[in-house]
Parts: C-alpha cells; structure tokens; sequence
C-alpha cells in the first residue's frame, strides 16, 4: 500500500498510526475500521466483478466510500498491516450458516503476531465480529466492547469462534492455522461472488458496528441491536425505503451502481 493510500485511509477511518506495531494499534486499527466500512454485497449481487489488489480495494473502499465482504474488507486491512510492519497473514475458514452445519472454505481472516502471542483479527464477518483483536487460546471467554466471545479447540475444525449473543454461546465460524496464499483467497472470492448457489448472489446483505450498536439488513429486513439487549425490525416497503438505510445507516455511496433499483425492486416482491 502506497504511502499516500494509507493516508487517505487514515483520513477515511480517523485512526491515527503510532510508530510502534502493537497490540493497542492492532486494537485501535481494527476498530475504526469496523466502524468505518459497512459489511455489504452489492456487487455480487449486481453482477459487478469482485477484485482483490490493493489498488481496486482502496479506490472502492476508501475512495469511493463502499464497503465489501470478508475477502475485500481483511485483504485491505492486511495490506494496510503490513504497511505498518506488522507479523500478519490471511487463513480461511468456514461459515456456520444459521445452525444448518459447517460450510465451505469461503471466509477469510487474519493472524497477527505480537511479541511471540498469535491474535485473531476479523473486520470481514460484519457486525458479529469482535471490534478488536482475540488472543489464540481456547476455553478462555475474551470481553470485548462489542460483547464476549471464545475460541474453542476442534479436532476436525481446528478452531470455533463462539460468540455471546442474548444470553446463549452461538458459533459463528470455524478455522485452522493452514497456510494461504493470494490463489486460494481467489478461489474462495470467485465462489461467493459468482457461484449460483452463493446466498451473496441471491439476498442483499449489509451489516455495521456504530457506537457498539449493530445494524443488519437482510433483503427488507433491517434490523437495529441496541447495547442494552433489546432490538428492533423493520420490514422495509419500498426501494427508495432500501436506498436510504443502505445510504444513511451503512453510509455506503449507490452512485453509479448498475441495476440497482431493479434489483431493489426485486427483493420488494419478495
């Protein structure tokens, strides 16, 4: 990432670089860019293509003010990581889908190490994912601002990320430490931006961290969790109803866009 790149997205994020690559910079990075850039699959869902080099990234994420899925979300937080000198390297895993069983290998997310300690980093998994780093131990309940997680070991899977969510642990995805390279981060990105049988093809999803409260919307069902346990869902009637939350809530810029009110108009029959 070019100097002037990694500006911009310090502008684009309020975060500020100290010089040092620690764990209270990996926690302040992760966070502002959790609060930053809105989990969302328009352009699958619009038949756009859906690049990883760090140039398409910057001018989509940072420039153009959209967001992205795990693949575009973790591999500009890595570059910008390593920008910064950090130790740090993307691994995949897998989905847990609403209870229904593991998934394919179609998630991405990162490993960093500090002093000789391995931290997970997630800023791909929208608003369930932890705002700052966890360390790698297992049965260990890690708070967050965002809520409790723990990670626990795995013989088949490796590892399960669990979260704390209205009073019961709920999985959310699964992991080993297998080494990846930029081929198999492509692989995984090329299936859910294109494969038929992805959901990132077939159902608008957008999700943010804002002040520790989280904000999803699923197709016309937006959905606003509050960090004293209650929520709210709204069924939303009308394109311009979706437009708005996409563009207000998530802050995700829908100029030039193609196809989108007719998709839009779409999911309204639905």
């Amino acid at each position: 990432m070019s100097p002037t790149q990694l500006h911009h997205y310090f502008t684009r994020t309020n975060a500020v670089a100290s010089a040092t690559p620690n764990r209270e910079l990996l926690s302040v990075l992760q966070r502002s860019h959790a609060f930053t850039f809105p989990f969302e699959n328009l352009f699958p869902l619009l038949n756009i293509p859906v690049l990883l080099d760090t140039d398409t990234l910057y001018n989509k994420m940072v420039v153009e003010r959209r967001g992205g899925y795990c693949y575009e979300q973790n591999m500009l937080f890595l570059n910008v990581l390593r920008s910064l000198h950090f130790n740090v390297r993307g691994i995949t895993g897998r989905v847990m889908e609403r209870g229904k069983g593991f998934m394919r290998r179609t998630h991405m997310l990162l490993l960093v190490e500090i002093n000789g300690i391995t931290y997970v980093s997630d800023v791909g998994f929208g608003g369930d994912a932890p705002c700052i780093p966890l360390t790698l131990e297992t049965n260990k309940v890690q708070t967050t601002p965002s809520g409790d997680y723990r990670l626990i070991a795995d013989k088949k899977y490796g590892y399960i990320l669990q979260e704390y969510f209205y009073k019961k642990w709920r999985t959310l995805y699964c992991f080993d430490l297998s080494e990846q390279d930029i081929s198999d981060f492509e692989v995984g990105n090329w299936y859910t931006s294109t494969h038929p049988d992805s959901h990132f093809k077939k159902d608008l999803t957008a999700s943010i961290k804002r002040n520790y409260n989280r904000y999803s919307l699923f197709n016309r069902t937006f959905s606003t969790y509050h960090t004293d346990g209650t929520h709210e869902k709204k069924v939303l009637k009308t394109v311009s109803e979706i437009r708005e939350i996409l563009s207000d809530v998530f802050t995700i810029n829908l100029e030039g866009l193609p196809g989108l009110d007719n998709k839009l108009k779409e999911i309204i029959k639905t």
